[in-house]
């Protein structure tokens, strides 16, 4: 009798296997903040005591875009750009600084594409307050993202019309110096309401200051430093 119990154990043992569990895991989609760091997001603008860079933190920390929802189904990945492109931890976004040259939103967008960010995206969240301003290529790379049915959404910070502004129209600088010759260097601005405060140029030689002038309203009078 024991010996086909034995028998009828090993046979259903045979017949039926250990069964095995299926497991499905789900990864959460990327979703990019890139967040511009350029000089000009330290700017407060008028009747405001935050930087246009704090303003854009103070959004993101909020989430208010984002339904509660839908947090658990995104992982989020954060970038600081300027004239570069920087990885940076949702812990450290308030040690962010606005010292960048410029706002280089098309090499930002080529950094996302080129280093293989590119897959398991649900959206890039772009926050700036200026427009590209170094390649007119800028369109055609954010139709690129639109092929792979990847949003660019621009979230504007700062006034962009307020009651003091300044603008550079056009600069004119020759290719060439030569040392101990004098160099014309012509430079056109555009501004309004200045309200008596100076306007201030620097002029930059290979990241070092070898000029600076300023113009002073009242007078109209430009001295050179």
């Amino acid at each position: 009798m024991l010996r086909i119990i034995s028998i009828a154990l090993l046979f259903f043992m045979y017949l039926n296997p250990i069964s095995r569990k299926e497991e499905r895991i789900i990864h959460p989609s990327n979703l990019i903040f890139l967040v511009d760091t350029s000089l000009s997001m330290s700017l407060k603008d008028l009747n405001r005591n935050d930087s246009r860079l704090d303003l854009a933190l103070d959004f993101i920390k909020t989430n208010r875009f984002i339904s509660v929802a839908a947090k658990d189904n995104y992982a989020f990945h954060y970038f600081a750009f300027d004239e570069d492109l920087h990885p940076v931890k949702e812990k450290d976004l308030r040690k962010l600084t606005a010292q960048g040259k410029w706002t280089g939103i098309f090499n930002a967008l080529k950094r996302v594409r080129n280093d293989g960010l590119i897959f398991d995206i649900s959206g890039i969240l772009l926050f700036t307050d200026g427009v590209e301003n170094l390649s007119p290529e800028i369109s055609e790379e954010i139709s690129g993202f639109s092929n792979f049915n990847i949003p660019v959404i621009a979230y504007g910070i700062g006034d962009f019309y307020h009651d003091r502004d300044a603008a550079l129209v056009s600069a004119y600088i020759p290719e060439i110096f030569y040392r101990g010759e004098s160099t014309e260097i012509a430079v056109e601005a555009e501004f309004r309401n200045l309200n008596g405060e100076e306007l201030k140029f620097e002029y930059l030689l290979n990241d070092e200051k070898i000029l600076e002038s300023i113009y002073e309203p009242d007078s109209g009078h430009v001295n050179r430093r």
